[in-house]
């Protein structure tokens, strides 16, 4: 059987991973390789519709003052927060994606270029790197981590600043779309800030950033009453 334990995680991710270790397998039946397909009656973890956690300032602030400027943990961290970037492109991102104050990168996932403005913060953190690691967050021979390992090194990184289970690279990311959203942002111009393939994903950030004004809005009502 395939054990799909350690992708339990990120089920879509496990979805297509046994899709395409089905296909393989089945190409070695057609080659008289094997006899059977042993992911056949193997179901991935299932996926739910639960909204990753958006990390609050107290946790953001809390991490970084855990992990100071100049360390790896604190790179990576800023690379996620404040470019909503997937850790899969985080993983990768070096000095040939930065042109002044922008960040220039293809994702991984959906093949799409996303322009990306830095900010002094991002690029405070980014210049405190060796200046001969061409990839920010890098093993020692300057190889970039594999996809499971960083996002292994960054569960970590965040247990070792306290931070409560639950608070993902990913959460990161959907901060940052809320953020965008509260600042005005339409759904158009967070769909391209964050690379979505469509409108939806950036729907969701809109409507949480219009429900939480309205909280907002509601509460000042009765205090003002």
């Amino acid at each position: 059987r395939v054990n799909l334990n350690e992708r339990a995680e990120t089920p879509s991710a496990a979805k297509h991973w046994l899709k395409s270790l089905s296909s393989l397998f089945n190409y070695a039946i057609n080659q008289g390789l094997i006899a059977e397909n042993p992911c056949h009656g193997v179901k991935p973890p299932k996926e739910t519709n639960e909204p990753h956690k958006a990390w609050t300032d107290d946790l953001v602030n809390q991490y970084r003052h855990h992990h100071p400027i100049g360390t790896e943990a604190r790179v990576l961290f800023d690379i996620l927060a404040e470019t909503g970037l997937r850790i899969s492109d985080a993983r990768t991102l070096g000095r040939q994606h930065l042109r002044g104050d922008q960040l220039e990168v293809r994702q991984q996932k959906t093949g799409r270029v996303v322009y990306i403005h830095a900010s002094q913060t991002l690029l405070k953190s980014l210049a405190s790197m060796p200046p001969n690691r061409m990839i920010y967050c890098a093993k020692q021979g300057g190889q970039p981590y594999s996809d499971k390992s960083i996002g292994q090194r960054f569960r970590h990184m965040c247990q070792q600043a306290g931070i409560p289970d639950g608070y993902t690279a990913h959460g990161l990311r959907h901060r940052r779309g809320v953020m965008l959203a509260e600042a005005g942002a339409t759904e158009m111009e967070i769909q391209a800030a964050l690379g979505h393939a469509g409108p939806n994903e950036a729907r969701i950030y809109v409507q949480q950033a219009s429900s939480r004004k309205l909280a907002i809005k509601s509460a000042q009502r009765l205090k003002n009453g």
